[in-house]
């Protein structure tokens, strides 16, 4: 997949931030659809009431083992764990002083467990910057 793949992740969580700070709940499918697909659930609001559900567990939970401290706390800053921001990749390299290509590839192992392979290469890197 290209770096769509994370604009389309970085809008879930974006509404599912907000939806869940002002609800006081995860969003579902139905919430998703109603935002985005005029109230009829499709397979992109499954998908993505799925993949917020899995983003927040995977950050409420302990660090994977194989994952290093400082990306864990890159990534948590990035997808909005502690503060509910989703922040571009370059912000959280300026605050966490880890390097911005060590989060993308964190960011990579990420989405590669969430079910997710973003292509690997220089353009979709450079791309991927921006986000």
């Amino acid at each position: 997949m290209g770096v769509e793949v994370i604009e389309l992740l970085i809008q879930v969580a974006l509404f599912g931030k907000h939806f869940q700070s002002t609800r006081g709940l995860v969003p579902k499918d139905v919430d998703y659809a109603r935002e985005f697909s005029k109230g009829k659930i499709g397979e992109m609001d499954r998908m993505a009431a799925s993949t917020f559900g899995l983003l927040n567990e995977f950050f409420a939970n302990r660090r994977p083992l194989d994952l290093p401290a400082r990306i864990f706390g890159a990534l948590k800053m990035r997808w909005g764990a502690p503060d509910s921001r989703i922040n571009t990749i370059k912000y959280v390299a300026s605050r966490s002083g880890v390097p911005a290509l060590d989060i993308i590839r964190g960011e990579r192992d990420l989405l590669r467990r969430l079910g997710f392979v973003v292509k690997s290469n220089p353009a979709t890197e450079k791309k991927w910057l921006r986000l």
